[in-house]
């Protein structure tokens, strides 16, 4: 019987358990640190993690395993797990609002930002945490007025380009248009009050 209390018929077998995990858990490690693919970190640290489970049960029978405990390994990659899921999908949404704002035509800017909004919808449940998911609320938040800017905008400015050519009767259609976009929002119309106010003057102006 070793140290462990291992007999030796146990020793060799447990012990070459023990270095093979060992051994995968630090070469996880080292391409975790080094690796600047996405998928390829969170795949390792998912490597990692099924091993430092299985080192638990050696740990019960205290048989040291790891520098660290298997549990403070766990929740240490479990962290960065979370920070890295979060960073990637703050990334793409970046990525496809910035496409959206750099888009030629107000059609064009919605299409992306609304590919952003899927894109979250499709990540959220990837989330736990309480503060991480505030953040990608509030990014929700802004590309939801994003595209409800950019929509209104595109009714004034065909408005504005009608009335410009002197086709009153289509620059009125597109003020009323924007009138009716702004009363059957999700906005709350006093928050909206300024606006409302100049389409119903422009409006009364032209009628």
């Amino acid at each position: 019987v070793d140290k462990n209390k291992l007999c030796r018929n146990c020793q060799g077998k447990i012990y070459f358990d023990l270095q093979q995990r060992i051994r995968i858990i630090q070469d996880s490690q080292k391409l975790i640190e080094k690796s600047k693919n996405f998928n390829t970190r969170i795949g390792r640290i998912d490597i990692l993690l099924e091993h430092v489970q299985a080192l638990k049960k050696y740990e019960d029978k205290n048989i040291t395993t790891l520098e660290l405990s298997p549990p403070e390994v766990e929740k240490a990659y479990l962290g960065i797990r979370s920070e890295l899921i979060f960073e990637d999908i703050n990334e793409e949404i970046d990525k496809i609002m910035n496409k959206a704002k750099l888009g030629l035509t107000p059609r064009t800017k919605m299409n992306e930002a609304n590919k952003a909004l899927v894109k979250i919808n499709e990540r959220r449940k990837e989330i736990q945490e309480e503060d991480k998911i505030n953040v990608i609320e509030k990014k929700e938040k802004e590309i939801k007025t994003f595209i409800h800017k950019t929509q209104l905008n595109e009714y004034i400015e065909e408005a504005k380009k009608a009335e410009f050519k002197g086709q009153k009767s289509k620059a009125l259609d597109k003020y009323q248009e924007a009138l009716y976009f702004l009363q059957n929002d999700e906005i709350d119309d006093s928050l909206q009050k300024e606006n409302i106010d100049e389409l119903k003057a422009k409006i009364s102006e032209l009628t």
